[in-house]
């Protein structure tokens, strides 16, 4: 003998209240956020709801900003302090002859370059840019790459 039962039948997509869930997103931790449309107001009850959650991707790269920040920030105190270091033992700042330049602005929106000559500028012996003797001093690095000053 074989029993076969019916299947259930389902109950009716309840019309969205401002307690019940919706069948869009399913359950979530998050309470819903019921947005009513203009159709809302054309047919009965209907409603659309969307759950506030981040989403995977965004949370990934803001977890990734976030500890990009951090290990910035541990680097540069680390800079620092080997800056602080070589500064007080007298090896910290060094310098780099850099050409300058003067530009003059002329009529009709011209200009005139004109070479000064040669300076030595102070440096700092960092990754980043330090203040040391009244002044940024910007990394010797960078600054030997870069040996042009304007004016």
């Amino acid at each position: 003998m074989v029993i076969t039962t019916a299947a259930k039948p389902r109950p009716p997509t309840p019309a969205c209240s401002d307690g019940q869930q919706s069948a869009i997103g399913g359950r979530s931790q998050t309470p819903p956020v019921i947005i009513q449309s203009h159709l809302a107001r054309t047919r009965p009850r209907k409603c659309f709801t969307i759950f506030l959650r981040p989403r995977p991707t965004v949370r990934i790269l803001a977890d990734a900003a976030k500890y990009l920040l951090i290990t910035l920030a541990m680097l540069y105190a680390l800079d620092f302090a080997v800056f602080q270091v070589r500064h007080l033992r007298g090896s910290g700042l060094s310098t780099v002859a850099v050409d300058q330049f003067l530009s003059t602005p002329l009529k009709g929106n011209k200009a005139e370059y004109d070479y000064l000559g040669t300076a030595n500028q102070t440096c700092s012996r960092a990754l980043f840019p330090q203040y040391a003797s009244a002044a940024w001093n910007p990394p010797c690095w960078w600054l030997q790459r870069h040996k042009t000053t304007w004016q």
